[in-house]
This record gives C-alpha cells, sequence and structure tokens, in this order.
C-alpha cells in the first residue's frame, strides 16, 4: 500500500474525504506526487467528497444489491476536482451542484480495486462496470456565482 492511500473495509461514516486534494510535496530533494485513494468497502452515508479537490474515491458497496444506494445526500457538494465511483444505485438529486455522472472506463479504477484486495488479502467478487458511476466536477468554482461581486 502507498503511504498516499487510505483504505477502509466496512461502512464509512458521514463525511469522509471532505478537502481530499492531490498534489506533489517534497521530501528532502525528492517531489513525490500526491494522490489519495479511499477505497470504502461497504458504503458511505452524505456529505461524501464534500469540496474535494482532487485524489480518488471509490465504494465498493460490498454486501449491497447494486439496485440500492450505498450512499447518502450531499454527495460531492463543493467538488472542484477529482473524482468518485460509487457501486450501485445513484440518483442525480444524491448529488451537490456542479456535478456531471457517467459510466466509468476500464482504466479509471481497475488498478486500484486489484491493490486493495492483494493489500488486505480479500476475494473481491467480479465486479461489473455497469454497476458503477463516475461522479466528477463540471466546473472548478462549483459556487463561484454565489461569491462573486
Amino acid at each position: 500500500m502507498r503511504e498516499d492511500q487510505l483504505y477502509r473495509i466496512p461502512s464509512g461514516c458521514a463525511l469522509v474525504g471532505i478537502l481530499n486534494q492531490d498534489g506533489s510535496r517534497m521530501s528532502g530533494d525528492t517531489i513525490i506526487d500526491d494522490y489519495p485513494v479511499i477505497m470504502i468497502g461497504g458504503s458511505s452515508r452524505d456529505f461524501l467528497g464534500e469540496y474535494m479537490a482532487g485524489g480518488l474515491i471509490v465504494v465498493l458497496g460490498l454486501g449491497y444489491d447494486s439496485n440500492c444506494s450505498p450512499v447518502g445526500k450531499f454527495i460531492a457538494s463543493g467538488m472542484n476536482g477529482g473524482k468518485l465511483f460509487i457501486r450501485g444505485r445513484f440518483q442525480p438529486e444524491q448529488a451537490g451542484p456542479g456535478i456531471g455522472i457517467e459510466k466509468p472506463t476500464p482504466e479509471d479504477f481497475d488498478l486500484y480495486l486489484q491493490e486493495f484486495s492483494a493489500d488486505l488479502s480479500l476475494e473481491i467478487p467480479e465486479l461489473k462496470r455497469d454497476d458503477f458511476v463516475k461522479v466528477f466536477p463540471t466546473t472548478t468554482r462549483p459556487y463561484g456565482r454565489v461569491y462573486a461581486y
């Protein structure tokens, strides 16, 4: 497991990934690119990825029927970077403003699923890409009109 990853096996609590961001930092004379990845095995409640500015959050919804929603409300409120993948039913009204929703590509997260499984010695069932949605920001300033003069 890389140091910039956080894995969570059981269901997540509310407010996971708030202000999650990626970027570069210095470690001695070396530049380290940080790309935080949060893998949630079960579910998460309200405000997942609020004000997220980078990185990746994956909600696997293990133990949930793919017809149920493993997340709460106000998902990605204020999000201006990064992306979320949610397995299961996800309705646009569960998201905050300025959020796009589409089907993910295989390259989007397959690598992280393999790492998650290997690092934690878990047998993850075959997950269909069609059961996931990709949630992403459509703007870098979701509340720009509210705060602009």
